[in-house]
C-alpha cells in the first residue's frame, strides 16, 4: 500500500499485492483498504500530583510536594491527544514517614478520568519530591500590655479556640509547650469587644489551618463597690497554740468589709463565701488585740475593713 501523498482525511487506498517468486496471485479478497490519516500534534501539559491514602501518623503532615520536571509534552494523533484533560502521577500517603522522593509513571486522563493511551510522552517517569513535618497541638498563652483606663475592669477573656494545632520539625515541636499572642494593648479597651489575635510563632513552625481566625473575646465590667456585714461565724483562726483555746473579747461583733471590682466578679462575693482570718501564732493565754486579714479574692480588692482589728481572749 502505497501511502504517499495523502492528507488528513479518511482515504481508500488501493492494495497491490506481490506475489513470492515463482509463485502467482491466484485470488485478492480485497482491492483496497479505508485508512484514516491524522494530523499529528504536540502538546504540553502541567503534572498534576494526587495523593491517595492517609499518612500512617495523626501527627504527620504533608507540607510541600513538588514533581520535576512539572510538565511533560505528548505527541500523537489529534484525536488522541484532544482526549487527554490530565497527566498526574499518583502518590501512596500511607508509607510515607519522613521526607522522601519518588519516581512515579505519568498517567494521561480523559475527562472522566478514564486511562488514554497510544500517546508519546518526553517523559514516562516524574521525580516527585515530598516534604513531612510533625504536628502538635499547644495551648495559647495570652500577653497583654498596658493597663485598661480608670473605672474599667476586664472580668474574663476567652478565646474562640483555646488551642491550636502547630507544624514543624518533630525536634523543634518537642520544646513547645504552648504559643503565646502577640501582645494585646489594654489601654484601647473600653467596652466587651472582639479582638482578632496575632499568634508569636518560633522560627520555623507554623499553623496546619492558616486561613482559621483566632478571636479573644474581652468581657468588660465597670469598677463598683460593695459592702458586706460579716459576723463571728466568719472568722478562721490560724496558729493557735496547742491546748489552747479562743473566744472574742469584743462585745461588736459585727465586721464589714468595703470591696472594689468588677460587677461580674463582685455578684460572685457574698457573706458566706469569705472567710476572715485571725492569726494567733505565739499568742499565750490572755486578752489580744489581732488584725484581720482576707484572703485574695479574684478580681476583688478589699478596700477597707472595719474593725481593722478583733479583741480575742487565749485561754
Amino acid at each position: 500500500v502505497d501511502l504517499d501523498g495523502y492528507g488528513e482525511r479518511n482515504s481508500t487506498i488501493p492494495i497491490n499485492v506481490i506475489a513470492p517468486p515463482n509463485t502467482t496471485v491466484s485470488y485478492v479478497s480485497k482491492n483496497n483498504i479505508m485508512f484514516k490519516f491524522e494530523k499529528l500534534i504536540k502538546k504540553d501539559m502541567d503534572i498534576e500530583i494526587e495523593t491517595v491514602g492517609n499518612l500512617p501518623s495523626d501527627h504527620l503532615i504533608l507540607t510541600s510536594k513538588k514533581a520535576s520536571p512539572d510538565k511533560i509534552t505528548l505527541k500523537g494523533a489529534s484525536s488522541q491527544v484532544s482526549k487527554i484533560k490530565k497527566a498526574k502521577v499518583v502518590v501512596d500517603a500511607s508509607t510515607i514517614t519522613n521526607d522522601t522522593n519518588l519516581n512515579l509513571p505519568v498517567q494521561l486522563e480523559d475527562e472522566n478520568g478514564e486511562l488514554v493511551e497510544g500517546v508519546e510522552l518526553s517523559q514516562g517517569f516524574i521525580n516527585v519530591s515530598l516534604s513531612i513535618n510533625s504536628t502538635k497541638e499547644v495551648p495559647i498563652k495570652l500577653k497583654t500590655t498596658g493597663s485598661p483606663a480608670e473605672g474599667i475592669n476586664i472580668s474574663k477573656y476567652t478565646f474562640s479556640q483555646e488551642h491550636v494545632s502547630i507544624v514543624g520539625a518533630k525536634e523543634t515541636l518537642d520544646d513547645i509547650n504552648y504559643i503565646d499572642t502577640k501582645p494585646v494593648d489594654l489601654t484601647q479597651i473600653n467596652e466587651t469587644t472582639n479582638v482578632n489575635i496575632d499568634l508569636d510563632l518560633p522560627e520555623g513552625i507554623f499553623l496546619s489551618d492558616t486561613d482559621k481566625k483566632i478571636i479573644l473575646n474581652i468581657k468588660v465590667d465597670k469598677i463598683e463597690n460593695k459592702e458586706i456585714s460579716l459576723s463571728d461565724s466568719n472568722i478562721e483562726v490560724e496558729n493557735l497554740g496547742e491546748n489552747l483555746s479562743w473566744k472574742l473579747a469584743d462585745e461588736n461583733k459585727n465586721i464589714s468589709l468595703n470591696l472594689e471590682g468588677g460587677t461580674s466578679d463582685l455578684d460572685k462575693v457574698n457573706g458566706e463565701n469569705i472567710k476572715i482570718k485571725l492569726n494567733l501564732e505565739n499568742l499565750e493565754k490572755g486578752i489580744h488585740t489581732v488584725d484581720i486579714t482576707v484572703d485574695e479574692m479574684e478580681g476583688v480588692k478589699v478596700k477597707s475593713i472595719k474593725p481593722k482589728s478583733l479583741k480575742i481572749e487565749i485561754y
